[in-house]
């Protein structure tokens, strides 16, 4: 009906359409908790169209439709039902405040600009990778890795499991656990037809997976399975295998959390439970309340300067007491949070609104540049910034600008350059 270039341009007329409602939405509505569900309405229905748009590209949809379930729920959850199976303190507390709307309107903003600035190749990039066709053997590379995996392992045991209270939810306290997810898909890249290193894979994300369940920390947890299964279930992607995969991830996040809290209920009671809350999963909003924390310690200080750039230093490993907003929030505002915080408040608050603009254009053009093409370093970049979404959007960017976007590149150049220097010297010797 349509030639190609005309359905380009009726896209982009309805993604500005999409822009200038939600920019209205968020410039006149009063940030009055009253007004929660008209933003999020808008923020589900945003979020829809954003995942929609990006169903030809099979690896930006999982990333578009892990952002999106992760809004939906708290447009639903928090906002339509106005924070529905949370603790009555927090009814009683910020979500009663005006940084509640203004959190779920950063959250829109973030969504509707991001999906603004994405450009139309992309999203039209239907080539499937082939991810272990694209793998390479470098045996010393891939021990390497696993080793420093292992070690890992052994650290989260001591650090964490032996010195927590096992009752309560907690959160990874170390980058150093979520970056080792970067070591694991290094690893697997360099192993091409080694089983040794693939069982030792999965084991490492066994063994990992019971240590941070037995902590409360679902979130890595999934991380890790994700990754598992964009790695070696890759041929088997469809958007139902995506959907089924996320139904199911939300199904058993939400018995464990329950399993974890309801100590004396049984099996059964559990999973009609589980069943109930639907797609509300406590993770999402307790990050979204840590959020609404972030929010009002931005309207609260005399200067947003000092925390905008001690949280830029964090990203190369300088942190002081401003670093940490949530953590800065706790301690010196009496801002109660667990931790987490979603992307768009880090953004706000270090720049408020303007900053969640320019923060999701910039992050706009990062999948541009990866999700653009399928060669291998591309492909390595789409899995590890799909997999750790669920770290760098739903808790803290810093994840993404830290852990991707600089050390990540340390390390593929380190390999790259190792790799490189072993094939000549191979050559060499046997010339």
């Amino acid at each position: 009906m349509f030639d190609n270039n005309t359905k380009i341009g009726i896209e982009k007329i309805i993604d500005f359409i999409v822009a200038f409602i939600s920019v209205l939405l968020i410039a006149f509505v009063e940030d009055n908790p009253s007004n929660l569900p008209l933003v999020g309405t808008a923020l589900i229905v945003v979020s829809i169209y954003v995942m929609i748009r990006g169903r030809k590209n099979k690896m930006l949809f999982f990333l578009l439709f892990i952002i999106s379930m992760i809004n939906i729920s708290i447009g639903v959850y928090d906002c339509l039902l106005e924070g529905v199976d949370v603790s009555a303190w927090q009814l009683s507390g910020l979500r009663a405040t005006k940084y509640n709307t203004i959190t779920a309107k950063g959250v829109l903003l973030f969504v509707t600009m991001f999906n603004l600035f994405i450009k139309d190749d992309v999203l039209k990039n239907e080539k499937k990778s082939n991810f272990d066709e694209l793998r390479i053997n470098n045996t010393l590379i891939s021990y390497m890795g696993v080793l420093v995996m292992y070690v890992v392992l052994v650290y989260a045991l001591i650090s964490q499991l032996l010195t927590r209270n096992l009752g309560n939810y907690q959160s990874v306290s170390s980058p150093i656990f979520e970056y080792c997810v970067i070591v694991l898909c290094v690893s697997w890249y360099y192993s091409k037809n080694n089983l040794v290193v693939d069982w030792l894979i999965l084991l490492y994300v066994f063994f990992y997976s019971i240590i941070f369940l037995a902590i409360g920390d679902r979130s890595s947890v999934f991380m890790y399975l994700l990754m598992l299964y964009l790695l070696y279930f890759q041929k088997k992607f469809t958007m139902w295998a995506v959907l089924g995969f996320s139904l199911i991830g939300i199904f058993c996040a939400n018995i464990i959390g329950i399993m974890r809290s309801a100590g004396a209920f049984n099996f059964s009671e559990i999973i009609s439970m589980a069943t109930s809350r639907g797609l509300y999963v406590d993770t999402f909003s307790w990050s979204y309340y840590a959020g609404i924390a972030i929010t009002a310690l931005a309207h609260t200080v005399d200067s947003k300067i000092p925390f905008c750039l001690a949280y830029i230093l964090s990203f190369i490993g300088i942190k002081n007491d401003f670093s940490s907003f949530t953590v800065f929030a706790l301690n010196y505002n009496g801002l109660y949070n667990n931790g987490g915080g979603f992307c768009s408040p880090y953004l706000y608050m270090c720049g408020g609104y303007l900053g969640i603009v320019v923060g999701a254009v910039f992050i706009a053009f990062v999948i541009n540049i990866f999700f653009s093409n399928n060669r291998p370093f591309n492909s390595i970049y789409q899995a590890v910034i799909v997999a750790m979404s669920l770290r760098w959007y739903l808790y803290n960017p810093v994840t993404l600008f830290r852990g991707i976007l600089f050390l990540m590149p340390l390390l593929l150049i380190a390999c790259r350059l190792f790799d490189n220097t072993m094939r000549s010297n191979d050559t060499q010797s046997r010339g």
